[in-house]
């Protein structure tokens, strides 16, 4: 039944080396009671991760549905499009494959969507003390500064602009498919597509403190000026359409 379905997209670019974290991740998510598809997107990576993701969907097949995609275009918000434009779910969540974010916080915050259809479960990493190293201090002080222009543009407060852990129903992703927001290639993550879209839908944001750690393996997939020039833009355009 598709109404109680979880749906989990993992999107993963040159993450061979967090194979242990994710099957740390995947038996926890086995625990949970509840119908779950897993939806792995590999994009373009320089390492082994498709052979990874395809012994994991091997390994697990029996505990989830999972389907296992190769990335036609790039970008982490293509990544999460591409796997949540084929879900079945009612809920859906983005779970990032570096596994910096605690997982048993991620399966509460999951579990806290599956609640209320109108609230998008924000997970901030700001809210309990980061571990040593989890965060470069102009990430932080980038991420803390988006915050507080997003929390002033749509008059809410936001604590973490950021995270990847995401977790939101299936209305407010077809609010986003309907006014053309959610396929746009403009926002470089989608954080800020899901935040923005949220309050302009009356969508409850609700900041869901998680524990945050340092990479164990590989390097973050972001372009630090690059991105925050496109994420500004974003914000631009949001406050244009909103005049």
């Amino acid at each position: 039944n598709k109404d109680n379905l979880i749906s989990i997209v993992i999107p993963a670019r040159n993450e061979a080396g967090n194979k242990e974290l994710l099957i740390y991740a995947l038996k926890k998510l086995e625990q949970i009671s509840k119908e779950i598809e897993i939806i792995f997107v590999e994009g373009n990576s320089k390492d082994n991760t498709y052979s990874v993701l395809e012994s994991l969907k091997e390994e697990f097949q029996k505990s989830f549905q999972i389907k296992l995609l190769k990335q036609t275009s790039k970008g982490k918000k293509n990544a999460v499009v591409e796997g949540f434009n084929i879900c079945s779910g009612d809920t859906l969540a983005i779970i990032d494959s570096d596994l910096t974010v605690d997982i048993d916080d991620s399966i509460n915050a999951i579990l806290e969507a599956t609640r209320n259809e109108n609230i998008l479960v924000n997970c901030s990493r700001t809210i309990f003390p980061m571990e040593k190293d989890a965060m470069r201090w102009a990430n932080y002080i980038g991420n803390r500064c988006f915050a507080i222009l997003l929390s002033i543009i749509i008059n809410n407060p936001v604590s973490d602009s950021l995270c990847g852990t995401k977790v939101f129903s299936r209305k407010l992703f077809n609010y986003m498919k309907r006014n053309g927001s959610w396929d746009s290639s403009l926002d470089p993550f989608g954080d800020f597509t899901i935040i923005l879209e949220a309050a302009k839908n009356n969508i409850k944001i609700l900041n869901y403190p998680v524990r945050y750690y340092a990479r164990k393996s590989g390097a973050p997939n972001i372009s630090r000026w690059i991105d925050g020039l496109k994420l500004l833009r974003v914000c631009w355009l949001y406050v244009i359409s909103e005049l």
